[in-house]
């Protein structure tokens, strides 16, 4: 049978067309999706989901062990974190090991280290629970919760060696990455610019980060308009797109079950859509919704999200291992670790943002000049330092690329210092409970510049048995000076009980109004040298039993010269630096004043690291008074708070169970951290008070105690269970809750 041409020529596709339905094969380089098969790129993404993006770190080291080499990577909040550090060439497992040493709740308390604090400032570290901003309109809530000084530092210190990329095309994986303008609702997409600044304002969560301002844009966390930036790598140029989400579904109406979980859900609403939306565009999903039963802020479980990540990418090894095949590129490099502690030649140092503070003071203060090599760790101390003045509520840096510089055949940079100064009035609260004086409040408020620049005025009241009022007014000498005058106005309170051994046999309550005046280095983060004068009026009431009452209560004038230093590491459970006071306090017809006397006070406590969770601690007291007058305000009295010293503590002893015009008393003890922020610490104390001083160790009558105490460090800042023993006091509990104020 004849078949003409045409039919033949019919004949022949159809059946081509059959044996393509049953045998797919590849046409002039085009799989059956319409993908390149010969140099495929491959984009990957990574949602946000704020802790639980640590899972990202597992789905990438599936991605290397298939073989899949990434063209490009686009990331969301925490998606945007580990997709930058990918990025720039950290390896899966160096991705791995900065989520294990990273000190998370660190990194989002952004609390200024202590060790860079003023001596002004240390006086009010660690007193209150909780701090709200003042305006025109009265008490506001902040921002946020944290402004994120430590996440961008901690940004600048991983991405040190790409801090000069401008160009995100540049890095060794080109990457992108998204915010959201908070005044449009619109995406800002960041392919370029400085990459700590584009991944601060995509993890910029609402409430617990503050907005970011980049240029007049205020950005917040981009998964609030795309979770998930498929779109993002597609634009970039990817044929083949890997997306990894942990945005999980809605909840059902069982979970929905308190006022938070449904504004969540209202919430998640629209961004869910959005989120199916880029999901379609991907042409593999891994979707990761086991992870929804933790918090975005749940950092407790870092290597289990790893983990649980990597489970999910290895369902699709064998598919990942397909894509690889049609990838034909050599593995790029990771990154050189080596040059995250390459020292860097500055060639010019500038200010962007200073109002009131200027320039030339901030650069001085951050001892960085041009012409200086520094290393990262010099930069990053320097900006530590000076953040921790808190006369500012932001202050990064940003290295600029200069070029070469021919004289010393090296690259140049500019150091751009740029701060946000701590405009904000503040007012803060703090609670405390101690068994021997029941609760007490304490409101604070701080204003700065207040009548002139330069100037901090923080008014305490604290409200209780032991009631008070104390304004104090610093006055900053000037740019690159450390002194400055602190005027003093303050009434207090004190119901003071007095003991002859074991019994108490008076009472009175002491009414104290001082005025103070002190000039000193308040701004200098070590130690406070000083000179001041004081006038005290001093009145009794509530006296039962007066004659048994050895204080004065005379009005007084009095001057003093005070040195104290203090390196501890932090107010809270100590375990490392000294503090020490030396203060010496005359009052005579010199200070036109009736009442005759003069005190001398040595105080030092040590504290020393023996292991990571172990340390040893020291004190010894000493003071001695001269004079027939000593008012009250000057004798020792363990068990209770005194200034710079916080509670000074004798085991076995109630509160003025030891009062006397002279102290000899020395302590040791061990502190143990059971766990993080659970404490046990055990102490041994030895001394006396004495009408007469009269130092001979040997030949003293000293008592002895011993005290064991338990305790955590809560929201509401220390609770600490005290139990003790000694040669006056068989048993003494003490329970105290909250910061010391």
């Amino acid at each position: 049978m004849l078949i003409s041409t045409s039919c033949r020529s019919t004949y022949f596709l159809l059946i081509y067309l059959l044996l393509l339905s049953f045998f797919p094969v590849t046409v002039y380089g085009i799989d059956p999706e319409g993908k390149h098969t010969n140099d495929l790129k491959v984009g990957v993404v990574l949602s946000g989901g704020g802790a639980k993006g640590i899972a990202h770190i597992g789905v990438l080291k599936v991605l290397e062990d298939a073989g899949i080499q990434v063209d490009y990577i686009a990331g969301t909040s925490m998606g945007s974190a580990v997709g930058a550090l990918y990025a720039i060439g950290y390896t899966p497992d160096e991705l791995r090991e900065i989520a294990l040493t990273t000190d998370w709740e660190n990194l989002f308390s952004d609390t200024p280290s202590r060790r860079y604090l003023s001596i002004f400032e240390k006086d009010e570290e660690q007193r209150f629970i909780a701090s709200f901003p003042i305006s025109d309109r009265g008490i506001n809530l902040p921002r946020g919760l944290v402004p994120g000084q430590n996440i961008f530092t901690w940004m600048n210190r991983n991405i040190w060696p790409k801090l000069a990329v401008r160009d995100f095309d540049d890095l060794q994986i080109p990457f992108a990455t998204v915010a959201t303008d908070i005044e449009t609702g619109e995406a800002v997409i960041f392919r370029s610019g400085f990459l700590p600044d584009a991944v601060r304002a995509s993890i910029s969560f609402p409430s617990l980060l503050t907005p970011y301002q980049i240029g007049d844009k205020t950005l917040v966390d981009g998964g609030l308009i795309r979770n998930l930036p498929v779109q993002e790598v597609l634009d970039m140029g990817a044929d083949y797109v890997i997306a990894v989400d942990l945005s999980g579904s809605l909840r059902s109406a069982e979970d929905l079950n308190s006022i938070t979980s449904i504004l969540n859900q209202t919430v998640s609403f629209r961004i869910r859509e959005l989120v199916n939306e880029q999901r379609e565009m991907a042409d593999l999903l891994i979707d990761i919704r086991e992870l929804s039963v933790f918090g975005v802020t749940d950092f407790d479980h870092l290597q289990l999200y790893m983990n649980i990540g990597e489970e999910h990418a290895r369902v699709h090894l064998s598919e990942l291992k397909q894509i690889a095949e049609k990838q034909n590129r050599p593995a790029q490099p990771s990154i050189d670790r080596n040059r995250l502690d390459t020292e860097v030649h500055i060639g010019n140092v500038s200010v962007h943002g200073s109002q009131d503070i200027t320039a030339d003071f901030i650069i001085n203060d951050l001892e960085i000049q041009a012409g200086m090599t520094v290393t990262r760790e010099q930069i990053e101390a320097s900006i530590n330092r000076l953040y921790s003045s808190k006369l500012f509520s932001l202050l990064t840096y940003e290295l600029e690329g200069l070029g070469q510089n021919e004289q010393i055949g090296e690259p140049e940079y500019h150091l751009k210092i740029r701060v946000v100064e701590n405009m904000d009035d503040s007012f803060s609260v703090g609670v405390r409970y101690e068994n021997e004086t029941q609760a007490s409040i304490f409101l604070n408020s701080s204003f700065r510049n207040l009548a002139m620049g330069g100037t901090n005025l923080r008014l305490g009241l604290r409200l209780g048995n032991d009631a008070s009022f104390q304004a104090d007014y610093l006055l900053f000498a000037g740019i690159g000076s450390r002194m400055a005058l602190n005027l003093q106005v303050g009434f207090f309170r004190e119901g003071i009980d007095y003991y002859d051994g074991t019994d108490r046999i008076s009472s009175v309550t002491n009414n104290l109004t001082r005025l103070d005046m002190t000039f000193g280095t308040f701004m200098h983060h070590t130690y406070l040298f000083g000179f001041g004068l004081r006038r005290d009026f001093n009145t009794k009431t509530r006296e039962i039993n007066t004659q048994q009452i050895p204080f004065s209560g005379v009005d007084h004038n009095a001057v003093y010269g005070t040195f104290l230093l203090d390196t501890f590491n932090r107010r809270s459970y100590t375990n490392r630096g000294h503090r020490l006071l030396l203060k010496a306090t005359f009052s005579d017809d010199f200070t036109l004043s009736n009442v005759r006397f003069n005190q001398q006070k040595f105080f030092w406590q040590g504290w020393y690291p023996l292991h990571d969770n172990l340390s040893l601690q020291n004190t010894i007291f000493l003071g001695r008074s001269f004079g027939d007058e000593l008012p009250w305000p000057y004798w020792f009295s363990p068990n209770r708070q005194i200034k710079h010293l916080g509670f000074v503590r004798f085991g076995g002893f109630h509160r003025y169970q030891l009062s006397g015009r002279n102290i000899h008393m020395a302590s040791a003890g061990l502190q143990f951290e059971v766990a993080r922020h659970r404490f046990i610490r055990f102490d041994a104390y030895t001394g006396n008070v004495f009408d007469t001083w009269n130092f001979k160790p040997m030949g003293n009558d000293y008592y002895t105690g011993y005290s064991l105490s338990a305790g955590t460090l809560t929201i509401l800042g220390p609770i600490e269970a005290i139990f003790s023993t000694s040669t006056q006091n068989r048993f003494v509990f003490e329970l105290q809750v909250g910061y010391q104020f």
